[in-house]
């Protein structure tokens, strides 16, 4: 598939204001996860992490930045985030 690479959702403990996930897309997640825990990634993380908030990786598979913003558009983060299931 071209231009495959990870997308990812990411959980936040506790929840920042309204948000509770973030959904990403990274040839390198690992690197990208520590830009993000570090406040280096995302403004929504970067906030979120100054405010507190503790990140954990809930998802992570292959796709596309479509496929990115398809989940994004259909609200994928709370269906398919084992950390809320679990609650």
């Amino acid at each position: 598939m071209k231009n495959t690479g990870f997308i990812y959702i990411i959980h936040m403990t506790p929840k920042y204001k309204h948000a509770r996930h973030y959904i990403g897309f990274s040839y390198d997640p690992k690197q990208r996860f520590s830009e993000h825990r570090a406040g280096r990634g995302s403004r929504l993380l970067e906030v979120a992490v100054n405010a507190g908030c503790k990140l954990k990786i809930a998802v992570l598979g292959r796709g596309t930045r479509h496929d990115e913003r398809r989940m994004k558009n259909e609200g994928h983060s709370v269906r398919h985030c084992p950390y809320c299931k679990k609650g």
